[in-house]
């Protein structure tokens, strides 16, 4: 009787705990567009790859006479395997300069200041140890690393480097999946669980909470 007690008193508080949806997907987009604007800014610092936009443009063209049904389904898989890998190889600056915004906004910056992005300070949360103890900057890349993207864009550069142009278009399509796959499940068990903590919160032994 006494043990049945004590778990409705641990469910509660562990309900209490538990940060809404809303202001982690405020958090969310706070961040995404703070990294996009950084990111944007230093990629238009640097020399501009003219054969990048060139690619750009001749993808787009190749979806455009897709979609008007000017090819079909084999011409366009076949020229969007060359052109996907293209595009890509121009950018690998780019895919670089946003892995690193990435690791130092959501790794260094988050841990110096105590667990919070600026999207997260805005809206009153923090991240925190599960285990009482004081959150390790570990914990924190290792985090960033599954939910931000980190670890498959660093596969995507991996690829376009070494793997080739013949199999490029999969590979990335494959990682892209996985990426998917990630945030779709994260954000499930974020919806779900009495927690509220995503598959990098449990691979990284952290929570969200209310910044009280």
């Amino acid at each position: 009787m006494a043990k049945k007690k004590e778990e409705k008193v641990v469910e509660a508080i562990v309900e209490d705990e538990k940060t809404y949806f809303l202001p982690r997907a405020l958090a969310y987009i706070i961040d995404s567009i703070l990294i996009f604007v950084i990111c944007l800014g230093i990629n238009l610092a640097l020399p501009k790859n003219e054969n990048h936009e060139k690619y750009l443009e001749e993808s787009r063209q190749i979806q455009k006479d897709y979609k008007d049904k000017k090819i079909k389904e084999k011409e366009y898989i076949n020229r969007m395997k060359e052109v996907t890998y293209d595009v890509d190889y121009t950018n690998v600056t780019g895919m670089l300069v946003e892995v690193t915004v990435l690791i130092l906004y959501f790794g260094a910056f988050q841990y110096y200041n105590n667990g919070k992005t600026l999207g997260k300070k805005i809206t009153k949360l923090k991240v925190i140890n599960v285990d009482g103890k004081e959150l390790s900057l570990n914990q924190i890349v290792v985090r960033a690393v599954i939910i931000n993207s980190i670890f498959i864009n660093m596969c995507l550069i991996g690829s376009v480097l070494f793997v080739g142009r013949s199999n490029y278009y999969y590979t990335s399509m494959g990682f892209q999946m996985v990426d998917s796959l990630i945030v779709l499940v994260s954000l499930g068990m974020i919806l779900f669980r009495k927690d509220g903590r995503g598959l990098h919160d449990l691979v990284a032994k952290t929570k969200v909470v209310n910044d009280k």
